[in-house]
Formats: structure tokens, C-alpha cells, sequence
């Protein structure tokens, strides 16, 4: 048995939940999950999983408590989650004088800064089309150029499937918190309850005085969202696969 197989069943264990129960929890978060995969985890048969950050997240622990060779600081992640760049949205953005007015392309792999990393969030569905982020990121990617010189830009992974087919769950996306965005492009829109950071995303539609028009896509339908209590939102610039 390996060390994160052995510290998946310590763990599991002391939360009194079974292998099947666990891979409930993982395949809320993710979509897929199966007893025989917390069960070849904890075995050491699979050593390195897309699904490690969220088994984590399931037994409400960091990553570096199953595996502590990730070490302290920034997530090394040995799970392979480093994704390859394939797609940047086209922009069509009105920049003010404050705001980052960076040009906005499509970018290769290669034209990441490699020294430099951002954080990546992992979500969390609540009811209907909402979800909350995790207190701490799940793992850490290069950053593009087109947040080059954004120092609050962050990631999220997918979790649901409301914006399907734009992205797909185990998609990684990346958010500008100072574009501001046209009719078409895609948002993540965020409100305050009881001090619990809720956060939607759709595509914007149409922007009011008063309030945002979003649409998601599965199922398709459109909300009114009132700007007076979701009061900010962050633009999606790229995406991972």
C-alpha cells in the first residue's frame, strides 16, 4: 500500500465512510467515480489520479495531507494535472484606463511565462446553479500571457455541467477579475451570503442598469440576476483541457 493509499483509508476510516460513500462525494464534484477506484487508490494500484484533488476535497483535508511528498507552499502536484493549453476565447472587451488593456490572442504552450504559477480552485455544487469554491487551491498551472500582468487572476476546475458544451467537467478555466465583458462572453458572477462567497457562471446576454441577463446551456434557460446582491464578477480569458 502506498503512503496516499494508506493515509485515503486512514482517513476514510476515521470519517466512518465506506468506499462507496467516497466515491459518491468524488463523483458529486467530478461526475465520475466508482468504489473500484477508491479501492485501487487506496491499494496503490493507481498512484497518480486527476481525481486525487477531489478524493481531498471529499475527506475535507488538503492534497499535501494524502501525499506529503507535495511538500509546503505551492502545489508540485506528482498527479499530472498540469494541463495543455488548447483554446483562448476571442475578446471583444471594453477596457477603461484602470483596467488591464493587454491585446487579446491565441497562445501557444510555449508562450507561457514558466516561471510563474497561478492558483486553481476547486467548486463545489450547491442547489440549483450555484456552487462555492474551496478555501485553498487544489493546484497551481503556468500562467498565460494574457494575465501576464495580472497578479489576481486564478483558475477554477469545472465541476458541473450547466455550461456544457463550452466547458466540460475536469475543464480547468482562467479569470481576469478587471475585464470587463460584452454580450457573448462567459462569466463568473459572485455574491456575498452570510460571509459564504456564492459564485454562478453563464454567458452574459445582456447587462442592465440594475441587473445581468446570463444564459446556461444544460439545461438551456436564461436568469435575471440582480446586481445589488451579486455584486462582482471575473471574465473567462482561457481554458484548459
Amino acid at each position: 500500500m502506498t503512503t496516499i493509499g494508506n493515509n485515503v483509508k486512514k482517513i476514510r476510516k476515521y470519517l466512518k465512510l465506506s468506499q462507496s460513500q467516497l466515491a459518491e462525494r468524488v463523483r458529486k464534484l467530478t461526475g465520475r467515480c466508482s468504489q473500484q477506484t477508491i479501492a485501487n487508490i487506496e491499494n496503490g494500484n493507481i498512484r497518480e489520479s486527476s481525481l486525487l484533488p477531489y478524493v481531498a476535497l471529499a475527506l475535507n483535508v488538503k492534497l499535501d495531507h494524502l501525499n506529503p511528498n507535495i511538500g509546503k507552499g505551492k502545489l508540485k502536484s506528482q498527479i499530472k494535472l498540469t494541463p495543455k493549453i488548447t483554446q483562448f476565447f476571442n475578446s471583444n472587451f471594453k477596457v477603461n484606463a484602470k483596467k488591464d488593456n493587454s491585446d487579446f490572442s491565441d497562445h501557444s504552450f510555449d508562450n507561457f511565462k514558466l516561471d510563474e504559477e497561478i492558483p486553481v480552485f476547486g467548486t463545489m455544487n450547491l442547489i440549483h446553479d450555484d456552487f462555492i469554491l474551496t478555501d485553498t487551491p487544489i493546484e497551481y498551472v503556468k500562467r498565460p500571457h494574457v494575465v501576464t500582468f495580472e497578479k489576481d487572476a486564478f483558475g477554477i476546475s469545472i465541476a458541473n455541467r450547466n455550461i456544457e458544451p463550452i466547458f466540460k467537467i475536469g475543464d480547468i478555466i482562467i479569470l481576469h477579475p478587471r475585464k470587463i465583458a460584452k454580450k457573448g462572453n462567459i462569466c463568473l458572477f459572485l455574491k456575498v451570503d452570510n460571509n459564504l462567497h456564492i459564485y454562478t457562471m453563464g454567458e452574459l446576454i445582456e447587462d442592465h442598469q440594475n441587473f445581468w441577463l446570463i444564459k446556461y446551456y444544460n439545461p438551456e434557460k436564461e436568469r435575471k440576476i440582480c446586481k445589488k446582491t451579486w455584486q462582482n464578477y471575473f471574465t473567462v480569458v482561457a481554458r484548459f483541457l
